[in-house]
């Protein structure tokens, strides 16, 4: 998965080369990088948690199913969890 529109740390872009990645993220971030320059901060390794999270729900990063983005568009991407407005 390389394009000039897809940057990353080295951590998350040897992530996306890995098979194990979903295809639905995959998928996503292939469609994202079309039209937006994207910067994958994680997928997986360094991630804080193994297999399940502090709460006991599976941790999506630990089976390659989700990333955390730096910036879209150039556009630094808030780190709150507050809802899109």
């Amino acid at each position: 998965m390389t394009s000039a529109n897809l940057t990353g740390t080295p951590e998350a872009l040897g992530d996306l080369a890995d098979p194990r990645v979903d295809p639905r993220l995959r998928r996503l971030l292939e469609l994202l990088r079309v039209d937006h320059r994207i910067n994958v901060r994680l997928v997986a390794t360094g991630h804080p948690f193994g297999p399940t999270t502090p709460n006991g729900r599976p941790n999506d990063h630990f089976y390659f199913c989700a990333a955390h983005l730096d910036a879209v568009a150039g556009l630094p991407v808030a780190g709150d969890r507050s809802p899109m407005r």
